[in-house]
C-alpha cells in the first residue's frame, strides 16, 4: 500500500518493512535496558508522543503524533536501522526471527483487539478467517485460557483450526454461522473478525452472546 501511495501520511523515499526482528548493534546515551547483542523486535508503531490521553491509556495507535515503521520512518528491509528503545521488545532465544517478525504488527493488532473486547479466561472467542490475523487470534485466545471456534469458507482450514486448539469449526458455506454460534452455549462472547469484506462479518453478528463484543481487525 505504501508503494501504491495509499497512505497520504507516508514519507518518500522510504525503506519498507514494518515487521522487524533483529539484534541490537549499538545503544545510545540513556539506554540502560538494552545492550549490543540483545535479540529484539520492533513494533510497527515506530513512536508516539507518550503523554496524550490515548498513550496513557495504552491506545498509542490513536495518538495524533504516531509514526509508523516502514511508512514514515525507514523500515526493516535494510542491514542497519535506527529504533527507539521504548518500542523494542526483547525476544527469547527460542523464538526464531522469522516467527517473531509478524508478531510486531499482525500479532499486536490481534492482541489489542482481544484486549479492547474485554477478553477474560473462559471466554468463547469466534475467529472469522484463518489467515495471518486469524491464526494469531486463535493462538492467543487459546493460550490465554479462552475457548475457540473458527469460522471459514474453506473446509481445508478445519485441520489447521483443530491444531490451533479450536473446539469448533464452522463451515460458512454449508451452515448458518449465526445459528452455529448461538448453539455454542448461547453464542460467542467475542467475535474476532479478520476479513476485509462485509458479508462474513454480517453473517456472524447475531451469533454473539448477550453483551458479547465483535472486534473488526481486518
Amino acid at each position: 500500500m505504501v508503494q501504491q501511495g495509499a497512505f497520504p501520511f507516508a514519507s518518500y523515499p522510504i525503506v519498507l518493512g514494518h515487521e522487524v526482528a533483529g539484534v541490537v548493534e549499538e545503544t545510545g546515551k540513556g539506554v540502560d535496558k538494552l545492550k549490543p547483542g540483545d535479540r529484539v523486535g520492533l513494533s510497527a508503531l515506530f513512536s508516539t508522543c507518550g503523554s496524550c490521553r490515548q498513550c496513557i491509556a495504552g491506545d498509542e495507535n490513536l495518538c495524533q503524533q504516531w509514526c509508523w515503521t516502514g511508512v514514515m520512518k525507514d523500515g526493516g528491509y535494510q542491514e542497519f536501522m535506527l529504533a527507539r528503545a521504548a518500542y523494542l521488545a526483547p525476544l527469547p532465544e527460542s523464538l526464531d526471527f522469522v516467527e517473531a517478525a509478524p508478531v510486531m504488527c499482525a500479532g499486536m493488532t490481534v492482541f489489542s483487539g482481544l484486549r479492547h473486547a474485554g477478553f477474560q479466561t473462559g471466554h468463547k472467542v469466534a475467529v472469522i478467517g484463518l489467515g495471518g490475523l486469524g491464526h494469531f487470534g486463535a493462538l492467543y485466545a487459546k493460550a490465554m485460557g479462552g475457548r475457540v471456534a473458527v469460522i471459514s469458507t474453506s473446509a481445508e482450514k478445519k485441520a489447521e483450526a483443530q491444531e490451533l486448539g479450536a473446539e469448533r469449526f464452522i463451515h460458512a458455506q454449508k451452515e448458518s454461522v449465526a445459528d452455529a454460534l448461538r448453539s455454542w452455549e448461547g453464542g460467542a462472547d467475542i467475535i474476532l473478525a479478520t476479513p476485509t469484506s462485509l458479508e462474513p462479518i454480517t453473517a456472524a453478528f447475531s451469533g454473539l452472546a448477550p453483551d458479547g463484543t465483535m472486534v473488526v481487525v481486518g
